[in-house]
């Protein structure tokens, strides 16, 4: 480890502290993505038009998760309710807020399985973002490094030295995100805490059982036609020729 307090261990230890904070940035985007779990992460940073100014939400409310699909928002200030409102109703949440004069109600919905897969492709694109940003420090910090050995500020060995550390620091933190995007795509294929795999496996076995249609007619009949709409827009032209 190479000491902090030399030219080459400043120059290191910015970089840790910039590429921690683009993991930071990499985090909170992900939180932003909804898992059809209620999270004061969704809402928390949505600006409000407050007294004329941009106020987090997060500063004018009370954020609480009582149920794990329900987000209840109580307001400090009354008279901001309106304005909160129209905060989520303009945000890319998709949900429609309610109030009873106290507090904002927001119930998530559960999300279709299409849903989910076009939600980790948002992340993946996320992940690869942060990825690139790391590596555009590690990038900068190297050309620092090789401009001090240039102007004889370092030996080449030392060069060579910090290079391997930066190298390592880097996978570091590119292995980070990669855990981070492993943990929220396992969080966005899951329904009702199962894979949605294993939720749609149920599902159908569930409405093809008579006494299924017996109770509820109108309800598997619908969650029958989905479910070959599913299968039509898996299957290729062709495809069952």
């Amino acid at each position: 480890m190479i000491d902090d307090d030399t030219l080459v261990g400043a120059v290191l230890s910015d970089s840790r502290d910039k590429m921690a904070k683009a993991i930071g940035h990499t985090q909170h985007d992900f939180a932003t993505v909804r898992t059809g779990r209620a999270s004061p992460a969704a809402v928390e940073d949505l600006k409000i038009e407050y007294y004329g100014t941009q106020t987090p939400l997060k500063e004018l409310a009370q954020i609480k998760v009582p149920e794990p699909r329900l987000l209840v928002i109580a307001p400090h200030d009354k008279n901001s309710m309106g304005a909160i409102e129209k905060a989520i109703q303009h945000s890319d949440l998709g949900i429609n807020p309610s109030n009873d004069g106290q507090v904002i109600r927001l119930s998530f919905p559960q999300l279709t399985e299409e849903r989910r897969k076009e939600l980790v492709k948002v992340v993946k694109h996320k992940a690869e973002d942060g990825r690139v940003a790391v590596r555009n420090l590690r990038r900068a910090a190297r050309h620092e490094l090789e401009g001090m050995e240039k102007n004889h500020e370092i030996s080449s060995d030392e060069l060579d030295r910090a290079e391997k550390e930066l190298e390592k620091v880097t996978h570091d933190y590119v292995a980070e995100i990669a855990r981070m995007l492993q943990h929220k795509e396992r969080e966005l294929l899951e329904v009702f805490g199962i894979p949605s795999t294993r939720y749609y496996q149920l599902l159908n076995e569930l409405i093809d059982r008579p006494e299924a249609m017996e109770f509820d007619p109108a309800l598997v009949t619908r969650l029958r036609r989905q479910r070959a709409r599913r299968h039509r827009m898996r299957t290729p032209p062709g495809g069952g020729q």
